[in-house]
């Protein structure tokens, strides 16, 4: 039996929330429990994955929370589109960005996927830096590009060790890059 703590999340376009944190058979019992609960109330729950995280990162606000402006909601399929979800634990672009800042762009957009999908906050730059290379995108320098939009960033440490995010305005930017990617 695996006692490790297993955590997963699910928001779901028709508002429906779920979080459970425990052993994975608990986790999953709980998830099929949800899972009915939907199915005999009428509602639709299209096809779900159960993906575990592992961790104790709080869950993420959901996409459109920021009070100021209209809001863009990324659904599920829009994000199956969008972002490849690499064995190695990386977030790739399926699609680049166009235009002057396509660079900073793909960048806004991969600590968004970390964030939405991974539940990842805070993307060290080397991890960064990979998932930029393998989406297509070559930064010669992360704290240079990133300087760009310090407006939509955070971070935190030094050299190697320096971990990059988005504050609320940066989710609603990476939501509108990401949203013009695909039309």
């Amino acid at each position: 039996m695996d006692d490790a703590s297993h955590k997963i999340t699910v928001k779901l376009p028709n508002g429906a929330e779920f979080f459970a944190e425990g052993t994975e058979a608990s986790v999953k019992e709980s998830f099929a429990s949800f899972l009915e609960a939907l199915k005999s109330n009428g509602a639709s729950t299209g096809p779900l994955r159960l993906e575990q995280f592992a961790g104790t990162a709080e869950p993420e606000p959901r996409t459109g929370d920021v009070s100021s402006g209209p809001a863009v909601y990324l659904d599920a399929a829009v994000l199956e589109r969008l972002f490849r979800m690499e064995p190695n634990g990386d977030v790739t672009l399926t699609a680049l960005p166009r235009g002057p800042q396509k660079e900073v762009d793909a960048l806004l957009g991969l600590l968004f996927g970390f964030a939405t999908l991974r539940h990842q906050t805070a993307v060290s730059a080397t991890r960064l830096m990979r998932a930029a290379k393998q989406s297509g995108v070559q930064p010669a320098r992360l704290d240079r590009v990133l300087a760009r939009q310090g407006q939509f960033i955070t971070e935190s440490g030094t050299g190697k060790g320096k971990r990059y995010g988005l504050n609320n305005p940066g989710r609603r930017r990476a939501e509108e890059i990401l949203a013009g990617i695909l039309g």
